[in-house]
């Protein structure tokens, strides 16, 4: 008696799912066999036919889809094809995690500095934005999605982070309207995150910074340089050579956008240093003043912890909160009657839970740290000068401490002299 055993990735995706990589780039005919395969759902061999229960996926470019269109033979494919649309990635921070590693893996033993990898994920995320489509949206929101930027759209899509100036109302209409902005092109064939950089020319954009030698350390400046050479490249990529509007495909404006948020980031990361963000304090001093708002909307005193008495709400502590908040105080009652909603309201939906203010107020939170910064700015410039001449080997010892907090977040001398340097002439011209 004859016994046959048959194997192979058909038979050994059976019962599971079996993906075609780029179907479309290799010849058509050779896929003719699918079509009866997916109907019968069996596969004839020479001795037998076997059974198969097989999720079958496929993967193709845009362009070759289009061609694939105009087959002869398109109309019976498409017939038994689910077509589902992948854009690229529109999240920066998903966007970065493609580049993380692999950038850790090509630099080898060399240094790779700080924000490299969001350098990269920034511009590729930013070449992908398409402009908002205003006539989708009710007449009250247009004004506001107007104003976003490919930057400020990334950094909603992100983190849900709204643009400096959009608060209150304003600021959670935006969040809601999140979803919304995502799938408005859905329906185009022009949709969002169809055209842009893709990772496969970031990651060899990637691969030129490990490799080197302008710096002796992996260095975001070698990827603004790389990515300077890339969008002169128009005639390669078809992202290049779409017409700006409104900022949206400004591929220069975009990678200027870049370099201006690099600068900010190493800002922030000096000013952590400096020991001169708290952001404990910021949560204590909000927690702090929610209690004071809560007591005085209800019209009741609080218990001094100093005094034991029982004392009206602070007022000097309430409005100048509100001032760092740029809350007016012509309508401060509203303001504050709110903020006791939003907790009644969080608390509806996370029962037994004691509130957590820095996540209920992330916007507040965010707006007395940028109002924090503002008055500090004066001793950051001083602090970043004492750090430049500590790296130039000008002993300080009293920034010592500053100088390890900076090599803790992932800096060394070279990155930390570098890109101090390039974010001095930038922020604190005028500010000592």
């Amino acid at each position: 008696m004859a016994l046959f055993e048959y194997g192979g990735e058909l038979v050994n995706a059976n019962r599971g799912l079996i993906e075609y990589d780029d179907l479309l780039k290799r010849p058509l005919e050779s896929y003719k066999y699918l079509l009866t395969t997916v109907e019968r759902g069996a596969v004839s061999l020479a001795n037998s036919a076997l059974s198969l229960d097989v999720l079958y996926m496929a993967s193709s470019n845009e362009t070759h889809v289009a061609a694939f269109k105009e087959y002869p033979d398109f109309q019976s494919f498409r017939g038994r094809f689910a077509f589902v649309r992948a854009p690229y990635l529109l999240s920066v921070s998903l966007e970065r995690q493609l580049y993380k590693q692999r950038l850790r893996e090509a630099a080898g033993s060399r240094h790779v500095a700080p924000h490299t990898d969001y350098v990269l994920a920034l511009f590729a995320v930013l070449t992908r934005m398409r402009k908002p489509q205003l006539e989708h949206y009710p007449q009250a929101a247009r004004e506001l999605i107007g104003t976003l930027t490919p930057l400020a759209k990334a950094d909603l899509y992100a983190d849900g982070r709204v643009p400096a100036g959009v608060a209150g109302e304003a600021a959670k209409r935006l969040r809601q309207l999140t979803r919304d902005l995502v799938a408005e092109s859905d329906e185009y064939p022009h949709y969002e995150g169809k055209y842009g950089a893709s990772p496969r020319e970031m990651l060899a954009i990637l691969m030129a910074a490990a490799s080197s030698t302008k710096f002796s350390y992996v260095s975001p400046f070698v990827v603004l340089d790389e990515l300077a050479q890339l969008i002169k490249q128009t005639s390669l990529y078809e992202y290049l050579r779409l017409e700006p509007d409104g900022g949206f495909h400004d591929h220069v404006a975009m990678l200027q956008a870049v370099r201006d948020r690099l600068a900010e980031l190493v800002e922030r990361d000096v000013q952590d240093a400096l020991g001169l963000v708290a952001d404990a304090e910021h949560a204590k001093i909000f927690e702090r003043y929610m209690m004071q708002v809560t007591h005085w909307v209800r019209g009741e005193k609080l218990r001094n912890a100093s005094t034991g008495n029982m004392e009206a709400p602070d007022v000097r502590l309430m409005e100048g909160v509100e001032e760092s908040l740029g809350q007016s105080s012509a309508d401060v009652k509203r303001f504050r009657e709110a903020l006791v909603t939003k907790v009644g309201a969080w608390s509806v939906d996370h029962p037994g839970q004691r509130p957590n203010f820095e996540v209920v107020f992330a916007e507040e939170h965010e707006r007395l740290q940028a109002a924090y910064y503002g008055k500090v700015r004066s001793k950051i410039a001083t602090g970043l000068e004492a750090l430049l001449q500590s790296l130039a080997g000008h002993a300080a010892p009293e920034i010592s401490q500053s100088l390890q907090r900076l090599y803790d977040k992932g800096y060394h001398e070279a990155s930390a002299r570098d890109l101090l340097g390039f974010c001095r002439p930038r922020g604190f011209a005028g500010s000592a």
